[in-house]
């Protein structure tokens, strides 16, 4: 009886050992999250994937555009450190949501997709 205990108990530790931790991290974050995710990275980049048309309009001071709808979007995504945390965002959550995807098929470590996008940033708490 005791053997069985002790191999149940082993069979299960084993079933339950985490996997290795891995650096990688794609999400969707609320814009109420935003300020407390940005303080984690010091390589954060805020990446801007709207038009230009959009982007003059307003857009986060410092960010990064990069036109989703342009035909060279990939291209200059993989011209980007692939290392970096990356917080992205578009009109209200769709481009950058298909964004985010496209940088992990291309092998992006750390993407966040911010729900709501420059709608949401510009009007907090609505």
């Amino acid at each position: 009886m005791i053997k069985y205990t002790l191999l149940s108990v082993c069979i299960l530790c084993y079933a339950c050992k985490s996997e290795k931790p891995t650096n990688t991290s794609f999400k969707d974050l609320e814009v109420s999250a935003l300020a407390k995710e940005l303080k984690l990275y010091t390589d954060a980049v805020i990446l801007d994937v709207r038009t230009p048309e959009e982007v003059a309009e307003g857009n986060v001071k410092g960010s990064l555009n990069l036109d989703y709808r342009a035909a060279n979007f990939e291209t200059e995504l993989k011209k980007l450190s692939k290392d970096k945390a990356y917080f992205v965002y578009c009109k209200s959550g769709g481009r950058s949501s298909k964004a985010m995807k496209k940088m992990e098929d291309l092998g992006f470590s750390r993407v966040y997709n911010i729900l709501g996008g420059y709608t949401a940033i510009s009007n907090p708490g609505k």
